[in-house]
């Protein structure tokens, strides 16, 4: 988070800074809270004949296509 960023944080935030120092222009932060997240995973599949006519998959890439705070 960008440390301007990380100074105006709300003291009842879940986001809390781990590091103020952690670059130049970022602070590390932490939360805790419950998340609900969406991914798109991209695999590979290796030939057949390779291991023992069992597909065996490899994983090409992962994006994020939604994440949403879980507000109860």
């Amino acid at each position: 988070m960008f440390k301007s960023e990380a100074v105006a944080l709300p003291e009842e935030s879940p986001i809390h800074v781990a590091d103020w120092n952690w670059n130049e222009h970022y602070a590390e932060v932490e939360f805790t809270e419950n998340i609900e997240v969406r991914f798109l995973l991209r695999l590979a599949e290796a030939e057949a004949e390779e291991n023992d006519g069992e597909p065996e998959y490899s994983l090409q890439s992962v994006e994020v296509l939604e994440a949403n705070l879980d507000e109860d």
